[in-house]
């Protein structure tokens, strides 16, 4: 999308310079009196990057897993998401990065996934995500989240 940033020349002239964004970079706000404020994405590929942020509190958006959209949007239900696309048990406890038994659990936070013979521990949100992007790198899963901070952020998580 474009848009025009004004600059005051020596003559008094206003030159408005054309600039062009990219929607995958920036997000569109328009604001009641008109201003248009465009809010930077930050792109996360990496596991490592995850540590710069706070997850807590964080809002997702949008999920695509897959290339299907998935719209029960928390991180608890993505999760299951990815483990039933993997479909194998054996192969997300070989690559975990939380805790999992493989008998059913469901007291201390355990959540029994039958189709599959194993309970996963609830996590935070940050500690969750981290498995998802684990998982999905792991075990050649494709997705793209996108995630508002608290802080105003948002980042796109792409695997």
């Amino acid at each position: 999308m474009d848009f025009y940033i004004e600059r005051k020349l020596e003559n008094g002239d206003i030159l408005l310079e054309k600039k062009t964004y990219s929607q995958l970079e920036y997000q569109r706000e328009d604001q009641p009196n008109g201003n248009i404020l465009l809010h930077r994405i930050i792109c996360v590929r990496d596991r490592s990057e995850l540590k710069q942020y706070e997850f807590k509190s964080s809002v997702i958006v949008s999920c695509m897993i897959n290339g299907a959209d998935f719209d029960q949007l928390n991180y608890s239900n993505i999760l299951q998401k990815v483990y039933h696309q993997i479909d194998d048990g054996a192969a997300i406890i070989k690559k975990t990065t939380i805790n999992i038994k493989t008998v059913e659990k469901t007291d201390s936070g355990f959540t029994f996934l039958p189709k599959l013979g194993i309970s996963f521990q609830r996590n935070d949100s940050t500690k969750t995500l981290l498995e998802i992007m684990t998982q999905c790198l792991e075990n050649a899963v494709k997705l793209k989240m996108k995630i508002n901070l608290t802080t105003g952020e948002q980042l796109t998580v792409i695997v």
